[in-house]
């Protein structure tokens, strides 16, 4: 499996690097470079992603840029996986710029727990909306940008099932108790340490790039 993941992270680059390399031709019409690479660190993607940006449009001092990336490492026996996807506004003509934008990111691996039986690592797992906001520094024209920005992960879809997680944990578990039962009873579900998501209202992000 994790060989799986690394042959899809190091395929994501190369869709990245193929996507922006087609699309420079477009931007020869342009009074801006529309196409750039980043490293992104926290932020939208929880730990890391590398992204390919697209500015969609400049108009009246403001311009609107797509974005789309893919993370992939390992930590402690365990994978993490981020996909982030977003729409950001600048707003400014120079080259500083108040950044703010919407964003969803499925990430796997951001909190993790062990079976103290087995040693085994499982990850958490879901989407997450992230809106940003922060400060750009970015001239528009080919060469280095960066930007610094608060982006507070807030939980939309958890896919951990904690009956089956249990189960997992203690496979004679589901001939104790029934997944109806498990649920009714607090104390029982509270009493394992869960690889679940959770929201993150002081998530902060810092983003490292080069415009083509």
């Amino acid at each position: 499996m994790k060989t799986t993941y690394a042959k899809l992270h190091v395929r994501g680059i190369f869709l990245i690097i193929f996507f922006i390399t087609n699309l420079c031709v477009l931007k020869a019409q342009n009074d801006f470079n529309p196409l750039s690479l980043t490293l992104d660190i926290a932020g939208n993607s929880g730990l890391y992603s590398i992204n390919g940006e697209y500015l969609i449009k400049k108009f009246n001092g403001y311009t609107l840029n797509a974005r789309a990336g893919f993370g992939y490492m390992t930590i402690k026996n365990a994978e993490f996986i981020s996909l982030p996807l977003g729409a950001n506004l600048f707003i400014g003509t120079g080259k500083h710029h108040v950044e703010t934008g919407l964003g969803m990111s499925y990430i796997k691996g951001m909190n993790n727990a062990r079976n103290t039986l087995t040693e085994d690592w499982y990850e958490s797992e879901g989407v997450y909306f992230i809106p940003i906001m922060g400060y750009r520094y970015d001239k528009l024209k080919r060469g280095m940008f960066f930007k610094i920005y608060y982006s507070p992960q807030i939980v939309i879809r958890d896919f951990l099932d904690k009956y089956n997680y249990v189960c997992v944990m203690n496979p004679e578990f589901n001939t104790l108790m029934t997944r109806e039962d498990f649920y009714n009873q607090p104390l029982v579900v509270n009493a394992y340490t869960y690889p679940q998501c959770r929201n993150n209202y002081l998530n902060f992000g810092v983003t490292v790039g080069y415009r083509f």
